[in-house]
């Protein structure tokens, strides 16, 4: 399995109870490869440069990995995400950036977004979208559900080839 971590969407807490849960080998990357990489995930590349008995092992790749980064892995996957209100995830994603980013530290939330609007705006989209269905995303249209705070995705003819994707 894949778990496309977009940032801000509760993907830590699941990769702690993932971690709980699998031998450490089993997870790509590791704890101490995470470690060894400054604490960000290493390039999803280095998975390939992995001894071939590792990969063998590893169940679950989980990291901020776009889907097109798998495109050229030659291993079957099924892919997993969790999604959060835009809103709810670029607030969230402000404050971090205004608490581990030395040059946001002294901003206003409204100065950070400006400073990290390309990193913000659709994020969650372009973790999942190829980088010429991404254009698409103005045409995009969301309709409200009977269900409150509840929104329902009309996709233009979007190909997501082997992805499995539910709305």
């Amino acid at each position: 399995l894949k778990f496309m971590h977009i940032p801000k969407t509760a993907g830590t807490s699941f990769r702690v109870a993932l971690e709980k849960s699998l031998n450490p080998n089993q997870l790509f990357p590791s704890t101490g490869e995470i470690k060894k990489n400054n604490g960000q995930y290493p390039p999803l590349s280095s998975f390939t440069e992995l001894p071939i008995k590792r990969i063998r092992k590893v169940r679950f790749i989980a990291g901020h990995y776009k889907k097109q980064a798998f495109e050229n892995l030659e291993i079957p996957l099924r892919f997993i995400t969790f999604f959060r209100k835009p809103e709810e995830r670029v607030i969230s994603n402000l404050i971090h950036f205004k608490t581990y980013d030395p040059r946001c530290s002294n901003l206003g939330l409204d100065e950070i977004f400006e400073l990290r609007k390309g990193q913000l705006v659709d994020l969650q989209w372009k973790f999942l979208l190829q980088k010429e269905q991404v254009k698409l995303l103005p045409t995009l249209e969301f309709a409200l559900t009977s269900e409150p705070n509840t929104e329902m995705l009309v996709l233009p003819s979007v190909s997501f080839k082997s992805a499995e994707v539910t709305f």
